[in-house]
């Protein structure tokens, strides 16, 4: 509903991971990503107010849902200003 654009990037928590450990991950970028990158699914970048319906294929499992686009006027990306959430697929 808001005027930027956005996209979300679901990627799985590794086993013993947290949404901790992923923020953590954001701010130093040091190690291994606490989330399986080849298994994450994503959706287009949609501007601020558009919608759009599309399947997604989802695993029995914990996601982390991240946008990774910056505000128009620039700055970090929206998952390093807090735009990140834990989801539990069932």
């Amino acid at each position: 509903t808001g005027k930027e654009p956005h996209f979300v990037e679901a990627a799985p928590l590794k086993e013993g991971k947290t949404l901790a450990d992923v923020r953590k991950f954001l701010e130093d970028e040091k190690g291994e990503p606490p989330v399986d990158l080849k298994d994450a699914e994503s959706t287009p970048v949609l501007d601020g107010g558009a919608q759009q319906v599309l399947p997604l294929e989802f695993q029995e499992r914990k996601y982390v849902l991240l946008c990774f686009v910056p505000d128009r006027d620039g700055g970090p990306p929206h998952a390093a200003r807090g735009m990140i959430s834990e989801v539990q697929v069932r």
